[in-house]
């Protein structure tokens, strides 16, 4: 008896832990390290191959060497050390000469996920989130990545690391973005940069950083594209960290920007149409500006991965149907007061030598005060929905582990029972 005991622990701690690792593990889309990638992987390119792409997993590399004309001397070196599970950004160029005077970026090489509306790459995606796909459609969406600026020189050369997201109106772009659409610019760090169009205020999001949820400050910048171009946004931390590790609030992001443009540019954005747009990729660039000679950059990231807040393919299917409206409801008590009459006849009779009946009516008023509620729903922005539907998607995640634990529990538990008969 007391060997079988040790069994169905020991069976049920396992099982246990198992549902909980594929259940919660489902959420990651991994990017570095790469997917089922065990191969040294190293992407260069220079003024003779400008755009150079490579396949790890589900990240693609691409040196992406954007307005580096003829005349330009070195390189962009992308590189993947799959022992170590990292990956190394290198740029090295003695002179850069520009192709566009007006552009101010030397370069977004970019180690991305998704697709790209920029010539029709198209990555490999893990079945998690296939892109592109409605904003409306996606889960929650965070955005972690442990990074270092190893060196850089010279000491006032202007750089980022960002994560970049595009966004379209339709699902078929690969000709470049449109007039219309959006890329959003999230610095993690940023050195002598700064970002374009108007500052459009601060706002607070719940950030990862270093191991904890911090509520951060971001500016918003926008530069309205108009009908000319797409339109840029810009997050821009309070905490500009050179190396850390840091998990971007996506989804969160992207609904506190759709509050700015509707805002600002009521006529030309609203929050049926931003919903319905399409993300098409996720990506960390590493980009530079300005600086012409004698360009050195070392960035090493040592994990990149995407979390997503529901696991699509849960261990136990659990049918859990959340309806989320995104309303704001006014409510307005109306008084009204309702007066009945009623008529009531009397009968009363008097004894006396001789009986006399008097029937006379009597008239009573009744005054009956109602409040009836009044409500009207219009609809409303969706910023301060977004934490709810959170944490719907997650009670939603604790039920289907629970469940899931229960039954197993209660299998051993016959297992064991059937066992000890048997002895």
């Amino acid at each position: 008896m007391p060997a079988i005991g040790k069994w169905v622990t020991f069976l049920l701690a396992i099982m246990i832990a198992a549902s909980l690792l594929v259940t919660y593990a489902q959420q990651v889309v991994p990017l570095v390290p790469a997917f089922n990638t065990t191969s040294n992987v190293v992407v260069i390119g220079n003024m003779s191959s400008q755009y150079v792409s490579k396949l790890l997993g589900y990240a693609l590399f691409f040196t992406n060497l954007w307005d580096m004309g003829s005349g330009t001397s070195g390189s962009t070196i992308l590189m993947y050390n799959a022992a170590e599970g990292v990956a190394y950004y290198i740029r090295n160029y003695t002179f850069i000469k520009p192709t566009y005077s007006y552009d101010v970026t030397l370069g977004y090489p970019a180690i991305f996920y998704g697709h790209s509306q920029w010539g029709g790459l198209y990555p490999k995606m893990s079945p998690l989130l296939m892109l592109p796909a409605q904003v409306i459609s996606l889960p929650g969406i965070w955005a972690y990545v442990n990074y270092s600026t190893v060196k850089f020189t010279p000491g006032n050369l202007q750089f980022d690391l960002s994560l970049q997201v595009w966004l379209g109106a339709t699902p078929n772009e690969t000709s470049g973005a449109q007039p219309g659409d959006l890329e959003v610019i999230i610095y993690y760090y940023t050195h002598n940069m700064a970002p374009g169009g108007s500052n459009m205020g601060t706002i607070t999001v719940p950030t990862f950083v270093n191991g904890s949820i911090v509520d951060e400050s971001w500016q918003v910048w926008v530069y309205y594209g108009g009908s000319s171009m797409w339109t840029i946004a810009w997050f821009v931390p309070s905490i500009n960290q050179p190396s850390g590790y840091v998990g971007l609030n996506i989804t969160g992001m992207l609904y506190d920007l759709f509050n700015i443009l509707v805002t600002n540019w009521p006529l030309q954005w609203n929050f049926t149409g931003l919903l319905n747009y399409y993300l098409f990729q996720l990506g960390n660039d590493f980009g530079t500006s300005s600086q012409l000679s004698n360009v050195f950059e070392n960035i090493t990231v040592y994990k990149y991965y995407l979390e997503l807040t529901k696991p699509l393919i849960p261990i136990i299917t659990v049918t859990n149907t959340t309806t989320t409206t995104v309303t704001t409801t006014a409510t307005t008590y109306v008084t009204s007061t309702v007066t009945s009459t009623t008529t009531t006849t009397v009968t009363s009779t008097t004894t006396s030598v001789s009986t006399t009946t008097v029937t006379s009516p009597v008239t009573s008023t009744t005054t009956l005060t109602t409040t009836s509620l009044l409500t009207t729903t219009s609809t409303a922005t969706l910023v301060s929905t977004l934490t709810s539907t959170l944490t719907v998607t997650k009670e939603v995640i604790g039920t289907s582990v629970i469940v899931g634990i229960v039954i197993i529990v209660i299998v051993i538990a016959v297992i064991a029972a059937l066992l000890v008969r048997r002895r």
